[in-house]
C-alpha cells in the first residue's frame, strides 16, 4: 500500500512583520504579482516529517488575493478553515469586514426542486440594535448528488 502526503507552503513572514508593525496593508497592484505561489509536494511512502503548522499559508491575505476596500474592511480577510473535500477540491471559508466574525441568525427554507435558500442578519454576534452592520445576507445552493461539496445558484424568481 502506498501513501501520500501533500505539502502546501507558502512563505508569508513579511507580511506578518508588516502587520506587526501597523503598517498599513498593501494595495493588489504589484504587491499581490509577486506574491508567493503555493508549492506542492508528494511525499510517497509516508507523513511529512515536518509538523502541520510549519505548512501553512496565506492564501488570502495582505497583498496576496486581498480584497478591495469597502465600508468596514479593516484587511481582515480570513479564517483558518480550508476544508478537503472527497473529491479532492479544497475549499477555504473567509470573511473580509471588521476584525471579528459576522455571525448572524438564520433560517434555512427547501425549495421545491430541492435547492435551499438560506437567509441571515448579519449582526457581529451583537444585539441587533448594537450592531455596527445589520446586512442581511442570502445565499441559495444544492448539495452535489455525490456529497462532494456544494453549487451555488442563482437566487429564486418571485
Amino acid at each position: 500500500m502506498i501513501f501520500f502526503t501533500v505539502i502546501v507552503s507558502i512563505s508569508f513572514l513579511g507580511d506578518l512583520a508588516a502587520l506587526a508593525q501597523g503598517e498599513p496593508p498593501p494595495s493588489n497592484s504589484r504587491e499581490q504579482e509577486r506574491a508567493p505561489h503555493p508549492r506542492v509536494k508528494v511525499i510517497e511512502n509516508g507523513d511529512s516529517k515536518r509538523k502541520p503548522e510549519d505548512c501553512r499559508g496565506i492564501i488570502v491575505g495582505v497583498g496576496v488575493n486581498q480584497p478591495d476596500h469597502f465600508p468596514g474592511y479593516g484587511g481582515f480577510v480570513g479564517w483558518e478553515s480550508p476544508i478537503r473535500l472527497k473529491n479532492g477540491v479544497w475549499l477555504v471559508g473567509f470573511n473580509a469586514g471588521y476584525w471579528h466574525a459576522s455571525a448572524g441568525y438564520g433560517k434555512a427554507m427547501g425549495l421545491p426542486d430541492g435547492s435551499l435558500f438560506i437567509t441571515s442578519i448579519a449582526t457581529g454576534s451583537h444585539r441587533t440594535e448594537d450592531a455596527k452592520n445589520n446586512g442581511i445576507r442570502c445565499i441559495r445552493l444544492r448539495v452535489r448528488a455525490d456529497h462532494s461539496g456544494i453549487d451555488l445558484l442563482p437566487a429564486p424568481n418571485r
